[in-house]
């Protein structure tokens, strides 16, 4: 699929195969930003910014002790931040990754007994 670039980074595999080819058009939660392989190949906030792109719209974290204390959440924050200053990310792509966050949060809010 994408010989380049892991799965929770690609434009390929998110914006082509998944949303594209497949017709999908609810919410992507990505890997753990912090797992071995994403660290291994870029830095945290990268991996979030990359993500997003891709068209992830919810990143997640794992927050032990050693993560929580590193800053992860205020690391990818600040990338995403600076991503959107510099005009890397747009904020239409983070506006759009919102209302998908918030259409699965009223579906099941619409499905609690």
């Amino acid at each position: 699929m994408d010989s380049e670039r892991m799965m929770t980074v690609s434009t390929a595999a998110i914006r082509g195969l998944l949303r594209e080819r497949l017709g999908y058009t609810g919410l992507v939660l990505s890997d753990d930003l912090q797992m071995g392989a994403v660290k291994s190949a870029m830095s945290l906030g990268e991996a979030a910014v990359e993500a997003v792109l891709a068209g992830v719209d919810m990143l997640t974290l794992s927050f032990s002790r050693a993560n929580a204390s590193r800053g992860s959440a205020k690391t990818v924050h600040a990338a995403l931040i600076a991503a959107v200053r510099e005009g890397r990310l747009s904020e239409a792509r983070i506006d759009e990754a919102n209302r998908r966050i918030l259409e699965l949060k009223s579906r099941l809010e619409e499905a609690r007994p």
